[in-house]
């Protein structure tokens, strides 16, 4: 069973939301390593990732485990305290929830932002983005080469899903279909191992409150 620790001091909880803090702390819940090892992994060098360890250790995040003996001072052997951490809305410094959500997500969001980018520049320097009005009359946003014409990825030279559809009207249980077969199609290609990485985010909410739009 995987080591699971709640976060209940507000510092740590802060820390463990920003992407540098996962970002360094993962290579120490795979397995136990050294600094060196560590910077290793994560492409740096080990004097710049000792003040991050240490300050990961106060926190409560990481833990040393052993000293490994050599010529000198022996060398500490650190891993991250839980494989599973719980960081609760009132353990962070958060106000609202969606401020907490928003800083969960922005890894992600910056990440698919940075992937986007290079896309879109390696296959069309000339672009923007074309606001055009929805079904409610909500000005909706499209990546665009001119005022006329929407941002064609032609499919034998690219892939990129990336769009929100704010007026889907389904029951519940079409809802719920919707979701099983999406899901279903996503483990199928889970199973494939194919020569290139790819991130999928998927979304699907139904909307409670009809004041705030997009």
């Amino acid at each position: 069973m995987d080591r699971t620790l709640t976060l209940h001091r507000q510092e740590a909880a802060d820390a463990l939301l920003k992407p540098e803090t996962q970002r360094l702390l993962a290579p120490f819940v795979q397995q136990p390593m050294t600094a060196h090892e560590a910077a290793e992994m994560l492409g740096m060098e080990t004097n710049a990732l000792l003040y991050p360890i240490k300050r990961l250790t106060a926190l409560g995040l990481l833990e040393v485990t052993e000293h490994r003996r050599r010529a000198g001072r022996p060398m500490k052997v650190y891993r991250a305290t839980a494989q599973v951490y719980f960081v609760p809305f009132a353990s962070t410094s958060e106000v609202t929830l969606a401020s907490y959500l928003g800083a969960a997500e922005e890894q992600v969001s910056a990440f698919m932002r940075h992937q986007m980018e290079h896309l879109l520049l390696q296959h069309h320097q000339d672009w923007g983005l074309r606001f055009v009005p929805g079904p409610t009359g909500q000005l909706h946003a499209r990546l665009a080469l001119n005022a006329e014409t929407d941002l064609d990825l032609q499919p034998e030279t690219a892939v990129m899903l990336n769009f929100v559809h704010p007026y889907l009207q389904l029951d519940h249980q079409d809802a719920l279909n919707l979701q099983q077969e999406v899901l279903e199609v996503f483990q199928r290609y889970t199973q494939i191992r194919g020569a290139q990485r790819y991130v999928w985010r998927l979304g699907l909410l139904p909307v409670v409150n009809p004041d705030v739009q997009i």
